[in-house]
Parts: C-alpha cells; sequence; structure tokens
C-alpha cells in the first residue's frame, strides 16, 4: 500500500478511503483463507541494474524509477503488514512490469496448484490489476474482478471506467461481499 515514505500515498489515499479498498483487501485475504483457496501474492520491485539499463523504459517505469518506487529491499518493496503472506501461501516472482502473468512465474505456479478460477485484487485496478486480469483471461483462466477491493489511478472518473471495462476482461466482477458470499470452501 502506498504511504509517504513512497512519494505516492496522497495520489490514491482519497480513493482507498472512498472505496474501503484496504478493509475490502484484508476481508477478501481473510475470506480467501477461511475457505483454504491458493493464495498467490505478486510482489513488485525493482534492482539497480532495473533502474539504470533498461534501454525502453515506459511512462510508468519512468515514475517508478525516477522516484525509486519499489526498489528491492525498500519499505517500498515489503508487503503490507495486513497483508502479508503466511506459511504456506505462494509468494511468486517479484513482477517488474504491471502485467504480473508477462514477466514471473504465476501461470506455473498457478497451473502447477490446478487453479482454474482466480480473483485478482490489489491496491491499483487500473495498473497491474487490470493487466494481469486481461492476460489470465486471454491465456484461458476464469477471472473474478471486483469492485471495492482496488481502486484507480485518477478518482472518480478513472475508476468507474475501469469498473465498466472490467465486465470486458473478466468473467464476473463483484464486491467482496458478493464474492465471499457466493464461494464454496476449497473442499467444497
Amino acid at each position: 500500500m502506498p504511504s509517504p515514505k513512497t512519494g505516492r500515498h496522497g495520489v490514491y489515499r482519497d480513493e482507498f478511503e472512498r472505496i474501503g479498498t484496504l478493509k475490502n483487501l484484508k476481508k477478501l485475504l481473510a475470506g480467501a483463507r477461511d475457505r483454504r483457496f491458493p493464495v498467490f501474492h505478486a510482489p513488485m520491485s525493482y534492482t539497480e541494474t532495473d533502474y539504470t539499463t533498461w534501454k525502453h523504459i515506459s511512462g510508468v517505469h519512468h515514475e517508478m524509477f525516477e522516484r525509486r518506487l519499489f526498489e528491492e529491499g525498500s519499505w517500498g518493496a515489503d508487503f503490507h503488514p495486513d497483508l502479508a503472506p503466511v506459511d504456506g501461501e505462494i509468494v511468486i516472482a517479484p513482477h517488474t512490469n504491471i502485467d504480473v502473468l508477462a514477466n514471473t512465474d504465476l501461470e506455473v505456479q498457478m497451473r502447477q496448484h490446478d487453479v482454474e478460477y482466480i480473483a485478482v485484487a490489489g491496491m491499483v485496478g487500473t495498473m497491474c490489476v487490470e493487466s494481469t486480469a486481461r492476460s489470465c483471461m486471454e491465456h484461458g483462466f476464469h477471472v473474478t474482478t471486483f469492485t471495492d477491493a482496488t481502486a484507480a489511478f485518477g478518482g472518480r472518473p478513472a475508476y468507474d471506467a475501469m469498473i465498466l471495462r472490467y465486465p470486458l476482461i473478466s468473467h464476473a466482477t463483484l464486491s467482496v461481499e458478493e464474492f465471499l458470499s457466493a464461494a464454496p470452501s476449497a473442499g467444497s
């Protein structure tokens, strides 16, 4: 979760509070754990080599590189304490692009654990969540996105547009409460 230490906290704070993003992410994670769903954590981090040697740097990378956001070993690359992995959960290789499936072991890990249905949530819905959901759908997974376990860069107008796009790139777009109410236990 962005904080004053990363320099991006103010950009998202109002939206996180309006939507209840952190509260809903915690509720979703607790519900997944209670139901014994496999949980995959997708950390983002960059090394000094990434910051200094990339040939083609996108706008999002310029932002992250200039501010040293998600720098390996820094506070910004740590898991939020309320959302940190516990024993038995899978932490995939850190991603350096906004599509987690594109350059990590996420797909291999999901296939190794017989995962067909995935629910994608996270802090910034218009970046990593949207890109990863789209890729997972294209790779044949059944994808659920959330209306309240994410937020958008750009405030309410960007959020509203994101929520309109989600049904085009996922099979279900639900609130955390709707998802947990409909989700059976892993053994069911």
